[in-house]
């Protein structure tokens, strides 16, 4: 790991020449005509942003705005623009559209959804199909769209002060990089998040910050028609995941009382093979597991491949969503005030 600390560095040096160029207009910055929620991270992966993405989305769908979410797609094998939802259906799967942004397709009936290496071109698209309000997945360098609420998403698990920056580490660019939230949101936190927590977090980052854990929202067949499935709790599964902070997942599960024998991680985005299947259901067999439980986001990537074959024990997807631990009216406030609404 040390050997990476002086590519770090250039790297680094990089990104701050590049933060630069936007600060001082030498890159330009370019506008849509509604408002623009963008919702990152500092980190790659492990901060929880998509669920806290689909809350947003909810929120502004239950105002009455007609939404639109654009991302870059990250995983997918197609290039370019590609109209994941026009509103009315999802056109894609997620090895063309990319996993998170079928996901909230999916999840989000009615909402567009445009992914595209051009957030700006994105946005546009999906301003000319009618959205009312934009949000950015994962938009927090991706500087070229302005945004009218900046919102950086941190595991609250993890001190800044400890964070290093690519390779060496995980960070994107250097912690300075938050003086351009507009608010910053702490994920992972729990119950007993003091007051004192929340405020050297904030001290840190200077910035307000919000605070949620996450919580299982729902379990559905993968491959029954979405058949929901009342609950888990106390039985014995296994967990198979590949997203960035799985241990946050087998917690979530432990705290609905399911009995995980074993969780098997792959890495990120991971791409599941017709052996990874069969080594997931050899796992749970061997273990007497009643059900296999992954990811929403992770389903996308495996539907394909369990579909039409004999699987037993049956994939499971579990629904995350946000529990807002401190300043849950703070975050709807900014959010609705863009529109004049709400208290802020």
């Amino acid at each position: 790991m040390i050997a990476l600390v002086p590519i770090s560095w250039l790297y680094g040096l990089g990104v701050a020449i590049r933060n630069k160029a936007f600060d001082y207009r030498v890159l330009r910055i370019r506008h849509v005509d509604v408002p623009v929620i963008s919702v990152g991270n500092l980190t790659a992966g492990g901060t929880g942003k998509t669920p806290l993405v689909q809350w947003i989305v909810r929120l502004l769908r239950e105002s009455g705005k007609r939404v639109g979410v654009v991302s870059r797609g990250y995983g997918r094998a197609t290039k370019g623009l590609i109209v994941v939802s026009d509103g009315s259906k999802v056109n894609v799967d997620g090895k063309k559209g990319g996993d998170e942004p079928v996901e909230i397709a999916e999840s989000n009936p009615g909402t567009i959804v445009v992914v595209g290496e051009n957030r700006v071109e994105a946005a546009r698209t999906a301003c000319a199909m009618g959205a009312e309000a934009i949000v950015m997945d994962d938009g927090f360098q991706h500087r070229y769209l302005h945004r009218d609420l900046n919102v950086l998403v941190w595991n609250a698990l993890e001190h800044p002060k400890e964070a290093r920056l690519l390779p060496a580490g995980r960070l994107r660019e250097s912690i300075s990089g938050a003086q351009r939230a507009d608010i910053v949101v702490l994920t992972h936190s729990d119950n007993d998040a003091s007051d004192g927590k929340l405020n050297r977090f904030a001290e840190w980052f200077s910035k307000k910050t919000v605070s949620c854990r996450y919580r299982v929202d729902g379990v559905r067949s993968l491959l029954e028609d979405n058949r929901i499935i009342d609950s888990l709790s106390g039985k014995r599964v296994l967990a198979a995941s590949g997203i960035g902070y799985p241990d946050g997942f087998r917690s979530v599960l432990r705290e609905v009382g399911m009995d995980v024998l074993k969780h098997m991680k792959f890495p990120d985005h991971h791409l599941y093979q017709t052996a990874d299947i069969e080594r997931i259901l050899k796992e749970a067999q061997e273990a007497g597991a009643v059900a296999i439980v992954t990811t929403e986001k992770d389903a996308i990537r495996l539907r394909a491949i369990v579909s039409g074959r004999p699987v037993h024990p049956p994939f499971c997807a579990v629904r995350i969503k946000p529990e807002f631990t401190h300043g849950e009216m703070e975050l709807r406030g900014r959010i609705l005030s863009l529109w004049g609404e709400g208290d802020n």
